[in-house]
């Protein structure tokens, strides 16, 4: 097939210097995942991970009424599925490409049978299923262990869920609640899971056959007890999500340390931490809470690993571990601390790239009101 574009532009027609070019069967786009909307469009599937010049691209050959497949390409999970162009829409505002939920459905099966790259960041994802299925190994294998969480130390019980309470050499410092609650998105234990996994263990070291997401959950069910309920697998996994949440631990505690001096100087009084498995921080993201003239506020704390300005743009670029985008969450500020600084940004006007990039339009705030 034949259409006339321009030089300069990819697929435009501009007035001159029109010329004739083969154009391909298919395009490729790279993405991350598939998320329904459950909350306003319910039957749009959104394809997230999409870089702006495949977005633009895809417009552009929308434009010509072209007839092209759309090749989606998982930089994840190496998974491809096809549609053709027409199929996948972009939403309103123009950034966004979605296909609809019943085209979602013919492909939601292959999503765990396809033979892939395991991968922990898709893994911990919810849209993959795996989180859920975790839980569900859990909860089958501690029922006697579900419960609210409690401060040992001191009285009460927690704003939480109900979870896995009170498993002996488990539980998070101080708290009843166990670090198995966190296992179903915790990137390093997931890893952990896919690595024993790939290397045959407790099948003689036989590396499996056929790799999929419904594949490694067989071989999680048959072997549950000798990973999750006791010996040292369990210890190793309990290790690596312990070292973790102690770091965020002390990420929040020092962020708590800079706001109530200057410039800052709010009250210590009026700052308010969540316990582990609160429905405030497990569902809404919310690290802490702060009391202010204007009312309350609610905030979400990262570790700053590096951040710089984007002279060209006057973006600021923060490296942080496990960045995500919370704009969808009720949150007020996304705070970034290190051991020599710390950043403050409104929860609004950035985007997310790689799992460890937040670039915000707008800079950091000198207070919070």
């Amino acid at each position: 097939m034949k259409i006339l574009v321009t030089e300069g532009q990819y697929f435009k027609l501009l007035l001159e210097q029109q010329i004739d070019i083969e154009f391909p069967e298919d395009i490729e786009v790279r993405y991350t995942n598939f998320n329904p909307d459950t909350k306003n469009q319910r039957t749009f599937v959104y394809i997230n991970g999409v870089n702006q010049d495949d977005v633009n691209k895809l417009k552009e050959l929308k434009d010509t009424n072209v007839t092209i497949k759309v090749k989606l390409i998982n930089v994840l999970t190496n998974e491809t599925f096809e549609f053709p162009l027409e199929l996948v829409k972009i939403t309103k505002s123009g950034n966004v490409p979605y296909i609809t939920i019943d085209e979602y459905d013919k492909i939601k099966g292959e999503l765990e049978t396809h033979e892939i790259k395991l991968d922990e960041n898709f893994l911990k994802k919810k849209i993959s299923g795996f989180p859920k299925f975790i839980t569900n190994t859990l909860l089958n294998l501690y029922p006697n262990n579900l419960g609210k969480n409690s401060f040992v130390n001191s009285e009460g019980i927690c704003n939480s869920e109900v979870g896995l309470i009170n498993i002996e050499g488990t539980n998070v410092p101080n708290q009843t609640w166990s670090i198995l609650n966190y296992f179903d998105t915790n990137p390093m234990v997931i890893k952990k899971l896919i690595e024993w996994y790939m290397h045959g263990v407790f099948d003689n070291s036989h590396i499996p056959d056929e790799v999929t997401i419904s594949k490694f959950e067989e071989w999680i069910t048959t072997n549950g007890s000798r990973l999750f309920k006791d010996g040292d697998r369990l210890k190793e996994l309990v290790a690596l999500n312990i070292k973790s949440y102690t770091s965020g631990t002390k990420t929040e505690n020092l962020t708590i340390q800079r706001l109530i001096t200057s410039p800052f100087n709010i009250d210590s009084s009026n700052i308010k931490q969540f316990c582990s498995g609160s429905n405030q921080d497990r569902y809404d993201g919310k690290d802490i809470e702060i009391t202010t003239p204007n009312g309350v506020k609610y905030a979400q704390i990262k570790p700053l690993i590096w951040s710089k300005v984007n002279e060209e743009t006057n973006e600021y670029i923060v490296n942080s571990y496990q960045m995500k985008n919370y704009k969808s969450k009720p949150l007020d500020y996304i705070i970034f601390t290190n051991t020599k600084d710390m950043l403050i940004f409104n929860n609004k006007n950035y985007k997310v790239e790689d799992n460890h990039f937040a670039i915000f339009k707008d800079p950091p705030l000198t207070n919070i009101d």
